[in-house]
């Protein structure tokens, strides 16, 4: 035989034996999930308001009508899952791929990135203070509030969350920081004047004063420049297929949302 022919005889042999051997590649998520016809979103369980929320028996909000958007892109139904019930059983479900995304105000942290990914953002939200206008009068010397609360040893609040602490150590490192357990309690105590202010993000404290415009009378809100948040959806760590699809989808979200347009959209619960 001609040594050409029995080394072209060899070569597809071993491409056979190859072939076989080489183990078949996971099914892409994405497949996964048009198969099944279906992406399912978590959310969490309690309302949070504009992302996620019922109103008149409904569940709505951005995060719901952004989950439809990409469901529709895929040529799926969505399945909104609001069984969240913390930041650990939000771990705990993505990475047993109980959900193929998260969200509802997921914010980008440094920390929690080490267990979940995060897509690209598809919103940012920055950050403000609600000071209790008669303190600030009490002790007011300079036009700029912010530059009050960074030179005086003030009582800043701030919700129990470690993001949210530390931002306020940095930004007012002589001020005495108190975390609460609920934002209801945060500006109870702003307003009875046991804190000069209350550290907040933007949804939280512009939703304040949709709710009670009246609280205008006792709480000046400043925002802070120069300190901001992103927000965007969660995957397992090893859902590479669906977080890169999501990422060339989400730069597709209008790039001048904000969080006042988002508050103008949807109805307060």
């Amino acid at each position: 035989m001609h040594p050409r022919k029995i080394l072209v005889g060899v070569v597809v042999s071993a491409l056979a034996l190859f072939s076989l051997a080489r183990p078949a590649l996971a099914e892409p998520e994405i497949d996964q999930i048009k198969q099944r016809k279906t992406l399912i979103v978590a959310m969490p369980k309690e309302d949070r308001y504009p992302y996620c929320y019922t109103l008149k028996g409904q569940t709505m909000g951005f995060d719901v009508d952004l989950a439809k958007k990409i469901a529709e892109g895929m040529q799926v139904t969505p399945q909104i899952d609001r069984t969240i019930t913390d930041t650990a059983d939000l771990i705990r479900k993505m990475n047993n791929h109980e959900a193929d995304l998260a969200m509802a105000g997921m914010k980008v942290l440094l920390g929690q990135a080490t267990q979940i990914c995060f897509t690209s953002s598809y919103l940012s939200m920055e950050y403000a203070v609600l000071i209790n206008r008669l303190n600030l009068a009490a002790v007011r010397q300079l036009d700029d509030p912010l530059i009050l609360l960074r030179e005086n040893c003030a009582r800043i609040g701030v919700m129990d969350q470690p993001q949210n602490i530390d931002y306020v150590h940095r930004l007012f490192p002589r001020a005495k920081v108190l975390p609460f357990p609920s934002m209801d309690r945060l500006v109870q105590a702003t307003l009875d004047g046991r804190l000069m202010a209350a550290f907040t993000d933007e949804v939280e404290g512009k939703s304040l004063f949709l709710t009670k415009p009246e609280l205008g009378l006792q709480l000046q809100y400043v925002q802070i420049p120069k300190i901001s948040d992103d927000l965007g959806a969660v995957t397992a760590w090893d859902r590479r297929h669906l977080r890169s699809w999501m990422n060339l989808y989400l730069q597709n979200v209008p790039p001048n949302m904000t969080v006042d347009k988002v508050l103008i959209s949807y109805p307060l619960p």
